[in-house]
């Protein structure tokens, strides 16, 4: 479902455990992140180098919102 609703050929699901590793909140979560087989930028490259994420399109609220509901949606 998550594949086909953002049109993604693969996905990194992943978690940071420890501050040392990232983690600000001592809660667990999980990051899931689709990826594409023509991305130009790895996700990966962007959590490591604040002032390239700084660079690209950040969403607004209401495609945010629009995803965050997408999800929902599949969830039911």
């Amino acid at each position: 479902m998550f594949k086909k609703d953002f049109n993604a050929s693969g996905v990194n699901l992943f978690t940071n455990i420890g501050q040392s590793a990232g983690q600000q909140i001592s809660h667990l979560h999980f990051h899931l992140i689709s990826r594409t087989s023509d991305e130009k930028i790895s996700p990966f490259a962007l959590i490591n180098d604040k002032n390239l994420y700084k660079t690209l399109h950040q969403l607004t609220e209401e495609e945010i919102l629009e995803k965050v509901n997408t999800i929902k949606k599949d969830l039911d």
